[in-house]
């Protein structure tokens, strides 16, 4: 069964009212593990609400095993934020702060070790504690968005984050520890993150948990589970911004279904990961333009170019016109690039996975 509610987030000037749908699916099993999956935090980022809408007709005809909750449209405000025909989602337009770096890191105080799976309830209730009592500071919007909706991922064990990324190829990112599970996803480009916090929602809950766990085994902890079957939180860059297509949803939900079957959530067997690419996120590399002018991204998104090759090309008007390349300095996979042909020299022109580890 799915219920609807509407969260309230936003009063505006002219008296208009935000607010986001949170869609809750009840599992057929109440012992099974529970799922998060929010979308368009970013604005412009609007791939993800594809994917939910698919879920949604997936979890209609065959419901998960345990309770699944899907948030689209997460930022109604960025959402809106339109200058011309362009969606100007990704930055509060009134402190200049990235949506998605406002969520918060809490602590737990747990004195009492009982089994880990008493003791993970007690800590999801301290954190719903926390951050109820946080709202109730003195806060930017952006900073209330963020602590409503994490408050909705407490006792979640698998937060998805839905995003997108400028012209790219779809890849995610993943904690460390759970590097094996997020091949489930079916995404071949992974980016390993290590337990170091800077305010994305995936962040909060994989650094939260792990920074306990860590706290647990040097107390000597007796019930310590494997750091893999901790609470996890991902990113899914699904694709470029501006851009929504109910094909590739289609392909992107598989995806998140397959990774909800090897969790339990979902009936059914999933489907053994493919192989793929995973790069440590200190060797994520922006490529910065050494030309202005206006470029044409020649590598193939996703595909390793070795050191030496074409990567771009610039072309500027001077006595006459010409081209003027953009080499890999060493081996690596482009993942992204600029959004616009028209680059400033010092302007970020890509982003590449070095480095890389193939599994």
């Amino acid at each position: 069964m799915c219920a609807l509610k509407r969260l309230p987030v936003r009063s505006l000037a002219s008296g208009a009212k935000l607010d986001i749908p949170v869609y809750t699916i009840k599992g057929c099993n109440p012992h099974a593990k529970r799922a998060y999956i929010q979308s368009s935090m970013h604005g412009s980022e609007v791939q993800g609400n594809a994917v939910i809408a698919a879920l949604l007709e997936v979890f209609e005809q065959t419901p998960p095993e345990g309770d699944v909750v899907l948030v689209p449209n997460a930022n109604p405000f960025a959402i809106n934020q339109k200058s011309a025909e362009y969606t100007l989602g990704r930055f509060d337009p009134t402190t200049g702060e990235n949506w998605n770096r406002n969520y918060w890191l809490p602590t737990t105080r747990v004195t009492q070790r009982p089994a880990w799976k008493t003791l993970q309830r007690k800590v999801w209730a301290q954190m719903a504690s926390a951050i109820r009592a946080r709202l109730e500071d003195n806060l930017s919007f952006g900073e209330r968005l963020a602590l409503k909706l994490q408050l909705l991922t407490v006792g979640a064990d698998y937060v998805i984050d839905l995003h997108c990324a400028n012209i790219s190829a779809r890849h995610l990112y993943a904690p460390q520890y759970a590097e094996a599970c997020a091949r489930y996803f079916q995404i071949p480009l992974m980016l390993s993150i290590p337990n170091d916090f800077g305010g994305a929602m995936d962040e909060s809950v994989s650094c939260a948990w792990w920074t306990f766990w860590h706290e647990l085994q040097a107390q000597g902890y007796p019930d310590l589970p494997p750091r893999r079957e901790l609470p996890q939180g991902y990113t899914l860059e699904l694709g470029g911004h501006e851009v929504i297509s109910r094909d590739a949803a289609k392909r992107d939900a598989a995806g998140v279904v397959n990774f909800l079957r090897h969790k339990g959530i979902v009936a059914g067997r999933a489907q053994k990961p493919k192989s793929g690419f995973v790069c440590s996120l200190q060797d994520y590399k922006t490529i910065y333009s050494r030309h202005a002018g206006h470029v044409d991204f020649t590598a193939t998104l996703g595909s390793c170019v070795a050191k030496g090759g074409l990567l771009a090309q610039t072309l500027q008007f001077g006595r006459t016109a010409s081209w003027q390349p953009t080499l890999a300095e060493e081996s690596c996979i482009p993942v992204l690039h600029h959004s616009s042909a028209v680059i400033h020299e010092g302007s970020e022109l890509m982003k590449v996975f070095t480095k890389v580890r193939k599994v």
